[in-house]
């Protein structure tokens, strides 16, 4: 059963993994002057929504090559990827270890070729055996091409209050830190 604990464990951090080249805000600056924004299509925010949603049901490739461009910055936050191939790869990995995800957008904001999507999440996962589900809240910032789709994804969240709490002893020695930070 232990054994069984860490493979889900090292499943789903080596899904959520981001490379070590380079630091996230520096990486975060460049792509915003490489990755420029055409117009923001009318229904971008149900396709982004929808494609969450249905992360965890087949036809992912098809999905993916309808909303983003195949050459992108992708940042969840956990990863970065540059290109629709490795953004396949990563999703394939969280559809693989079963991760369910709801959406709720609470509001969407528009600057420019820039569109601000603010959203509330639950991912339901297997960890340890065990089905969890976490809430959590966050925005993305999301540049289009010509085409439509998606070139630019960043996501603004908590990942530690959001995915990270809940492995196993990870979890525990984050909650921890946690309370020292506050004085508890």
């Amino acid at each position: 059963m232990k054994l069984l604990q860490i493979a889900s464990i090292t499943m789903i951090l080596s899904a959520c993994s981001t490379p070590s080249d380079g630091r996230y805000p520096d990486r975060y600056a460049v792509a915003l002057d490489e990755f420029a924004g055409a117009t923001i299509p009318d229904d971008a925010v149900p396709r982004f929504v929808a494609f969450f949603t249905q992360l965890h049901e087949p036809g992912l490739d098809t999905r993916i090559a309808d909303l983003y461009a195949p050459s992108l910055h992708f940042s969840d936050t956990l990863t970065i990827v540059t290109s629709r191939d490795e953004l396949l790869e990563h999703f394939a990995r969280i559809q693989a270890s079963g991760t369910r995800i709801d959406v709720i957008v609470d509001d969407v904001a528009r600057s420019g070729a820039d569109l601000y999507v603010r959203w509330r999440m639950t991912f339901h996962m297997t960890v340890g055996g065990e089905l969890r589900a976490s809430d959590t809240i966050g925005m993305t910032l999301l540049r289009f091409d010509d085409a439509g789709r998606v070139r630019f994804h960043q996501d603004f969240w908590d990942s530690t209050e959001g995915f990270y709490r809940h492995v196993p002893v990870l979890g525990w020695v984050l909650e921890r830190v946690r309370l020292r930070a506050v004085g508890n």
